[in-house]
């Protein structure tokens, strides 16, 4: 199976001071096409590597290069080859690390399908910053449960109140001042 290796345009920009309607149309194009996309893999050093990105993928150049502009991050294009069953270049914007998680705090109080993965994302970064280069069964199974509740969210999987309330003490985020902020927005907006 031959792999199609992404050829990337640009390079990660700083994150604009993007108005309330920007950010609010780039969280509802993120809750349609985004994604929270998490991996895992063996290092050259013993123990799992982890790490996390956003990502939205579309047909539309001109839109994912808007993304870019104000939001920063990398874009590459897949170009379709003869067995594929789509004819249009796929272009791929992702922004991984820090600026993920500026990105999303932007936009958190604007999702709807995708918070619960937002939230996850946020406590996968933070979880793995406490316990970087920290080996031990407990992080591991931490941050495999993390990884297993985004991509289960990723795949269509139906939570119940139940199941939620079950993981709680795992999914709380600390999202800096993330009430006020929707308060300061709705008063400047009325």
């Amino acid at each position: 199976m031959d792999l199609v290796k992404p050829h990337y345009i640009g390079e990660t920009l700083a994150l604009r001071d993007n108005t309330e309607a920007t950010i609010a149309y780039f969280a509802g194009l993120f809750d349609g096409e985004g994604s929270v996309c998490t991996y895992t893999y063996k290092g050259r050093e013993p123990g799992r590597k982890y790490t996390a990105w956003l990502e939205v993928c579309m047909c539309s150049e001109q839109t994912v290069k808007w993304i870019q502009e104000h939001f920063g991050g990398n874009i590459s294009v897949r170009h379709p080859k003869a067995h594929h069953t789509w004819k249009r270049p796929q272009w791929h914007w992702r922004v991984f690390g820090d600026a993920a998680v500026e990105v999303l705090k932007n936009i958190y109080p604007f999702l709807i399908t995708k918070k619960r993965q937002a939230a996850l994302f946020f406590k996968f970064r933070e979880v793995c910053k406490q316990t970087a280069w920290k080996r031990g069964a407990h992080r591991t199974e931490l941050r495999d449960k993390l990884i297993a509740a985004i991509r289960s969210l990723n795949y269509g999987a139906v939570e119940t109140a139940r199941e939620a309330g079950d993981n709680s003490e795992m999914i709380q985020s600390e999202l800096c001042g993330d009430a006020q902020r929707v308060a300061a927005m709705s008063t400047h907006g009325s």
